[in-house]
């Protein structure tokens, strides 16, 4: 006879049981040839399979989970194990992940090609809308059509976990290679640079990262390494504070490192920066299914003294004050096509004497006059986007930038005033680890005087991500 299941002895003890339970009659038991008692023992039977089917059953669940417990202890201390995600567990508990991309940029320049630093074409493997030369009769203005190749923006980053009783214990390391050094007429060997490296226990971060007036989440996704104009675009070391309010809401504070950024063009003798103070920045971020929306507030010092031995003596400080509202938005989230994936950005930030907290108002938080004063100039700027998802691995970002600073009469009519951007792509991901896509990038700088400057320039970009 052929052994029953479970539910196969469950159906059959109801069945059995509900026809004794009848009280079939008697003249009818007898004519069946089937006795009462008959019936019975048949539901004992079942009854006795049922029990005998589950203690089988839970002898085997506690020898899998026997065999499992000894597995894990067979498993010596000081092996390292890898878990789901791709992390190394090392032994006393601690994890740690390596990651990173390769990305290679082609980059062709159709106007004036924008510097970072000097005149070779290394210079120009980023964005920086403040050199767009104004004028046609230098160097810079009539380098049309030019094409860089590069890969420096490749990073690699280690990340790690070390559990305690009072949380984890975590530390991020991050490099890439726009270091100096290097040259294309034979190995392209830049250096590598330290961009991000601190610790995190307790709500407490120490060390270099982003700055807390920025708002990396905010960010566009583009190809272009510097991004657009306006925003904030800047690591220094800090000492943060992050307290979790709940309810998606979080507030922060952080001592960052101070550098005094002043237009020392105008004065008669050499003006040397001074930092008397860390920046305070505080702000509150609400996080939600719908995406965020932050606010932060930035006080700091900039302050100037003359080399020694110089005849005219300067020492002046001045404060600075800005503030900061972010956030990215989710239009269509309770929808279920591509397009769920869409976002709205925007950042708008500004105030007197933050300078170098917009990127394109490096060394223009204040300025020095020849009566030897120091005076804080207001800067302010932003931008605006919207990426848009065509299919799952298919999307493109349309993004405009503006920055803009009240200049002084007595600065010199070469200092920057404006700057505006507009980037444009589309990015595509066949698989998850790579990207691949091609973006268009206009820009415009205007200075003191009113002379502009046009630039732009196509770039094609493929990253392969581990």
């Amino acid at each position: 006879m052929r052994k029953m299941s479970k539910s196969q002895l469950c159906v059959a003890a109801s069945v059995l049981a509900l026809s004794v339970g009848m009280g079939a009659p008697a003249h009818a038991q007898e004519s069946s040839g089937v006795s009462l008692q008959a019936l019975q023992d048949q539901v004992n039977s079942l009854q006795k399979q049922l029990v005998q089917l589950q203690a089988a059953q839970e002898k085997s669940a506690k020898a899998v989970a026997t065999g499992r417990r000894a597995a894990k202890e067979a498993t010596p201390s000081n092996v390292v194990t890898v878990d789901e995600k791709g992390a190394f567990k090392l032994p006393g508990g601690t994890t740690i992940k390596i990651g990173g991309y390769v990305k290679a940029d082609a980059i062709h320049d159709l106007s004036n090609r924008p510097t970072v630093t000097g005149t070779t074409s290394a210079d120009s493997d980023v964005t920086n809308f403040v050199t767009i030369p104004t004028s046609n009769d230098n160097v810079l203005g009539r380098r049309h059509n030019a094409t860089r190749f590069d890969a420096r923006q490749s990073r690699i980053n280690i990340t790690s976990s070390t559990p305690t009783a009072y949380g984890p214990v975590g530390v991020v390391i991050e490099t890439d290679f726009f270091g100096t050094g290097g040259t294309a007429l034979t190995t392209n060997s830049y250096g590598v640079r330290l961009r991000r490296a601190f610790g995190t226990f307790y709500g407490f971060l120490i060390g270099q990262e982003w700055t807390s007036f920025g708002d990396n989440a905010q960010s566009p996704e583009l190809l272009d390494f510097n991004g657009p104009a306006g925003q904030t675009a800047m690591r220094q070391a800090q000492i943060r504070y992050t307290y979790d309010l709940k309810d998606g809401n979080t507030v922060f504070a952080a001592l960052e490192n101070p550098e005094s950024d002043v237009d020392t063009t105008s004065t008669s003798a050499t003006a040397t920066t001074i930092n008397h103070y860390p920046d305070l920045i505080a702000g509150w971020k609400h996080q939600a299914g719908w995406g965020h929306f932050g606010l932060r507030g930035l006080v700091r010092n900039n302050a100037v003294k003359s080399s020694p031995g110089d005849a005219s003596v300067y020492d002046d400080e001045t404060w600075g004050y800005g503030l900061a509202a972010s956030g990215r938005f989710k239009p269509f989230v309770d929808e279920k096509a591509a397009y769920a994936k869409d976002s709205f950005m925007f950042l708008i930030q500004g105030g007197t004497g933050i300078g170098r907290y917009v990127a394109e108002g490096v060394s223009l938080a204040a300025a020095t006059d020849s009566s030897k004063n120091l005076h804080a100039l207001t800067t302010w700027g932003g931008n605006v986007g919207y990426q848009h998802f065509w299919a799952d691995g298919l999307r493109s970002s349309v993004v405009y930038g503006h920055s803009q600073t009240t200049l002084k009469s007595f600065m010199p009519a070469g200092a920057h005033k404006r700057s505006d951007s507009v980037h444009a792509n589309l990015i595509w991901s066949p698989v998850p680890s790579v990207d691949l896509g091609f973006e268009y990038c206009w820009g415009r700088a205007e200075d003191k005087n009113n002379a502009e400057g046009f630039m732009n320039r196509l770039q094609a970009s493929a990253a392969y991500r581990f």
